[in-house]
């Protein structure tokens, strides 16, 4: 329901999932997205930030909330979040790419520099990098001068 774009559907399965399966953070961190589909930050703030206590070593949740955090321009907590993921695994694309967006709005450009550079290489033998190259090479570009 999620991926079909029937939010309200999604939200009705994620709540029953938790009435069988209470502090499920599969569930919890699907509300939240589903919440922040729906454009209730609150709402996907508060599910994300359960999912993630649900269970402290699953990153998606903590990017999730460094992503949020980074829309709503609050960079201390997207920062915090995205350094809890990158050391949950510092071998994770992903994770070092949303670190140096974060940076690069942040107008760290030494630090966005470093963490592009480390996305790229960690993404080098990956089949379907979590992130564009050729986007990277660009931002890299401007960045790293």
């Amino acid at each position: 329901m999620f991926l079909a774009g029937q939010y309200g559907e999604a939200l009705n399965h994620y709540r029953r999932a938790l009435e069988l399966q209470p502090n499920w953070s599969l569930a919890l961190n699907g509300i939240g997205r589903t919440c922040r589909n729906l454009r209730n930050l609150a709402c996907a703030e508060e599910y994300y930030r359960m999912a993630a206590d649900a269970d402290p070593k699953w990153i998606f949740p903590r990017q999730n909330l460094g992503g949020l955090y980074l829309e709503l321009n609050r960079l201390n907590e997207a920062e915090a979040e995205y350094l809890t993921a990158v050391d949950l695994d510092p071998n994770r694309a992903g994770s070092r790419f949303l670190l140096a967006q974060l940076y690069e709005q942040a107008k760290r450009r030494e630090e966005a520099c470093r963490e592009y550079g480390t996305a790229l290489k960690l993404a080098e033998n990956l089949q379907r990098p979590p992130f564009d190259r050729e986007l990277v090479g660009r931002r890299m570009a401007r960045v790293c001068r």
